[in-house]
């Protein structure tokens, strides 16, 4: 199954798959996060890659981090990692 980048809003690692969500659903496949991570995908946290180009909103999560909502899953809460906060800022261009 072939996709472009311009489809994938974030990918999760879920033990040995990494979940792929997308538009239009969700395809899981047997690779690590460190394969999938390139530009414009970014990681935010251990177990998240992000597509930049999908943030709907950087806030305050429900533990004591950032998170963010991703256009079309603004229902689920992506949690940031302390250590990638400051490349997700410089990314943004907000301080």
């Amino acid at each position: 199954h072939y996709l472009l980048t311009d489809e994938i809003l974030f990918m999760k690692a879920n033990n040995k798959i990494c979940e792929i969500v997308t538009q239009n659903g969700i395809v899981s496949c047997r690779m690590t996060l460190t394969e999938l991570e390139n530009f414009p995908f970014i990681r935010i946290h251990k177990s998240y890659l992000i597509n930049l180009s999908f943030i709907s909103e950087l806030f305050a999560g429900s533990g004591n981090g950032l998170s963010v909502h991703m256009k079309g899953y603004e229902s689920r809460e992506l949690p940031v990692g302390r250590e990638k906060l400051k490349t997700l800022k410089q990314l943004l261009k907000i301080s």
